[in-house]
């Protein structure tokens, strides 16, 4: 399936390209998110969110400000062992070590990373408040 994805991507028929990428290339993608564990990532993700709203720990207050701080510090610690281990793992001979510990290292790095920010973020909010000069910041950070 790949492979023809591939093919009609490299003819260069933009309309082509257009309406098969609607049906077929779609279908292709969902097979890979299937594949690579988006959707459980996806729902969790959504579930973590969820249960910090509901917790309300984005709203400042003393108590939410040290676990935000815990969340970066544990956060930021975490991530650089499992980068390396990552790297390590995917400059593994075996093919297969390097398609599951080698994806599920790179998942938990990620997820490290991604309360890096988001604890960097709320912090920064906290602290700045909701200026425009936190505004221009995000914008500019994308």
């Amino acid at each position: 399936m790949y492979k023809e994805v591939a093919e009609y991507t490299k003819e260069g028929n933009l309309w082509e390209f257009l309406g098969k990428n609607m049906t077929f290339g779609q279908k292709a993608s969902l097979y890979w998110a299937l594949g690579a564990g988006r959707f459980w990532q996806t729902a969790g993700l959504f579930l973590m969110g969820l249960y910090i709203g509901r917790k309300q720990l984005f709203v400042t207050s003393e108590k939410h400000t040290r676990f935000w701080v815990k969340a970066l510090i544990i956060s930021a610690i975490s991530f650089a062992p499992l980068f390396q281990l990552k790297e390590l793992i995917m400059a593994s001979d075996s093919e297969l070590i390097r398609q599951t510990a080698g994806t599920a290292f790179d998942m938990w790095q990620k997820f490290a990373f991604t309360f890096v920010l988001v604890a960097s973020f709320v912090l920064l909010y906290q602290r700045i408040g909701s200026g425009i000069l936190y505004q221009i910041f995000v914008i500019m950070v994308g």
